[in-house]
């Protein structure tokens, strides 16, 4: 698993690239670079997953559904680990300027929370089609629940051995 952050961020306040072999141990490099690309989207949708569900307390499964916005919209095969690894089909919008409509988005849901002081997620109706990018595997839920635990493990190591 890899965990890249080029710039210090509010949820994780570090910086550096953290790479980890299968029994979580550190690593220097990955064997190549095929399996480095793949760590580096697996490790960012992990992430941001673990925060949805364990620091947000927003359920994520096959009965959510994901909006992808922006360049990586565009790649299949970016979609197909973003719907494995939440369990979720992966939808997108025939929009050129996606990405900042999922901003817009992003900022009318922290609008409501902290305007309506509810904290919870409210579904909202979109004002265009969306189009179903790609679906998870059926086993993917086997492969990704588990990393997602490991993910969280390994955020708390990263931030253990950087306050020492």
């Amino acid at each position: 698993m890899g965990m890249y952050y080029d710039l210090e961020e509010i949820v994780l306040p570090v910086q550096g690239e953290f790479k980890f072999d299968k029994v979580s141990e550190t690593i220097e490099k990955f064997p190549s670079h095929d399996i480095e690309i793949r760590a580096l989207i697996e490790g960012q949708f992990l992430a941001k997953r673990a925060l949805l569900e364990y620091d947000l307390d927003i359920p994520i499964g096959n009965f959510s559904r994901i909006i992808a916005t922006g360049g990586a919209s565009q790649n299949q095969a970016i979609l197909q680990v973003i719907a494995d690894v939440f369990n979720a089909p992966v939808f997108i919008m025939d929009s050129t300027n996606s990405s900042d409509l999922g901003a817009a988005y992003r900022a009318l849901d922290s609008y409501n929370r902290a305007t309506t002081g509810d904290d919870s997620y409210k579904p909202f109706k979109l004002p265009f089609e969306l189009t179903l990018a790609c679906s998870p595997y059926a086993d993917s839920h086997e492969v990704y629940d588990p990393m997602v635990l490991r993910c969280r493990d390994l955020t708390r190591k990263i931030l253990e051995e950087s306050s020492r």
